[in-house]
């Protein structure tokens, strides 16, 4: 809500940039409800909801001549959210003003855009933060934050440089809303630990400084597109400090620290299949110590470590169907004695759809497998038309631990969902 004023004044100029112009409108009303199912241990965290959010979208574009400008919102009410002011939400996730001078052009104010080639998976995209606040999130737009940024780009029909300047650094939405099933998954819920809020989370201050650069470079070549991106700036997520200020309260605290990564995607055609290959690597990156380490052998919050990430996916189409598998994976240099994490982390996701009935029914099937310790997840999905308007998905969200521990992935074995998801656009 503390970024409100600054979204209107974005959206008023991003409108009067461009009067007269052609002004559409459109959008979406939802509602989404999440019910838990037994996990395979028969525990007592069945038929408890999960999800219980009902809004509306809306989106407004105009343009004049060269110039156009795009406003897009989210006005939602969360049920689950205990507390009144997180009960209601006013999100302006875009605002910006944009001028198309031929081989080149200007964006300027909020705005989204994704990184890299993966396919739910960040390798190269750090240019927008993260919201996790919710595990049933629909598309790209609702995974993630605008950044308030200006944007240049040259071009040519084969190749394309962006330059982008983010005076304001923008966080990770974290689920700290007292109420969301995801908090105790970040905090715990013994009354030993305090609890977190935003204040607890020190951001950097709003300085010239402290402003962050980004760059990509593209070519869109015969046989292959590829992408080389560098980054400057902040980590979205926070670095948590653990203190105990008295015998029986440990104190949970956060700062951002500074990061840089240099990134490259290509997707090349072979035949009737896509391969898509992603790497990224962060220079002494900023990485998480234990909690254990911080309070038993006073160690600081984060140690700086050389990180590396990639990925290789395939896409393929036969006949109908869409297939995409992805294997990821991601490697820390040096010593992780005291880090909050294994050296290598590791995964793969397969994701399978098809339409049936003239492309009004659709089913897909969605699977991820971590390796470290064997937990999987897999969301079944089947969507209907019910009009050029009205949408009606049905889906499930089931996640399993491994053999010795829940890992990554079973951790979220008490969410385990029967999802509904109604849309109507206009």
């Amino acid at each position: 809500m503390k970024r409100l004023p600054l979204c209107f004044l974005l959206a008023f100029l991003s409108l009067g940039f461009v009067v007269p112009a052609d002004v559409t409108f459109g959008g979406e009303v939802y509602a989404l409800f999440g019910l838990s199912v037994p996990n395979v241990d028969g525990k007592e965290h069945a038929w408890k909801w999960t999800a219980g959010e009902c809004g509306a979208r809306f989106k407004v574009d105009a343009s004049g001549g060269q110039a156009s400008a795009h406003i897009e919102g989210k006005l939602c009410a969360n049920s689950l959210y205990e507390d009144s002011d997180d009960k209601v939400c006013f999100d302006l996730t875009e605002a910006y003003c944009s001028y198309d001078g031929g081989w080149w052009s200007v964006k300027a104010g909020r705005q989204i855009e994704a990184w890299g080639a993966a396919d739910g998976i960040a390798v190269t995209d750090v240019l927008c933060p993260s919201d996790q606040t919710s595990i049933f999130t629909s598309d790209y737009n609702d995974s993630h934050i605008g950044i308030d940024a200006i944007k240049l780009t040259a071009s040519s029909e084969t190749l394309s440089a962006q330059v982008f300047y983010i005076p304001v650094f923008t966080p990770a939405k974290l689920p700290l809303q007292n109420g969301n099933p995801l908090k105790k998954l970040l905090i715990s819920d013994s009354p030993l630990v305090s609890d977190v809020s935003e204040d607890n989370l020190q951001e950097p201050d709003k300085e010239f400084r402290n402003g962050e650069f980004a760059i990509r470079l593209s070519a869109y070549l015969p046989f292959a597109d590829v992408s080389l991106y560098g980054f400057y700036g902040w980590d979205d997520m926070p670095l948590i400090q653990y203190a105990m200020t008295s015998p029986f309260t440990l104190n949970l605290s956060g700062k951002y620290k500074k990061m840089s990564m240099f990134g490259v995607d290509a997707s090349i055609p072979v035949g009737a299949f896509v391969l898509r290959l992603e790497g990224a690597v962060f220079p002494r990156r900023a990485v998480q110590t234990s909690a254990g380490s911080q309070l038993m052998e006073g160690e600081k919050s984060y140690l700086r470590r050389n990180t590396f990430a990639y990925l290789a996916g395939v896409d393929w189409m036969p006949a109908g169907w869409t297939i995409t598998a992805q294997y990821y994976g991601d490697y820390v240099s040096g010593s992780i004695k005291h880090l909050d994490r294994k050296r290598y982390v590791h995964k793969a996701t397969l994701s399978i759809s098809r339409s049936f009935l003239g492309d009004t029914l659709t089913a897909s099937v969605e699977g991820m497998a971590e390796f470290n310790d064997m937990s999987y997840a897999v969301m079944p999905s089947v969507e209907y038309a019910v009009s050029d308007e009205l949408k009606v998905k049905l889906g499930g969200n089931l996640f399993f631990p491994g053999p010795d521990e829940k890992g990554s992935l079973g951790q979220y074995e008490d969410l385990n969902s029967i999802v509904l998801r109604v849309t109507y656009n206009f």
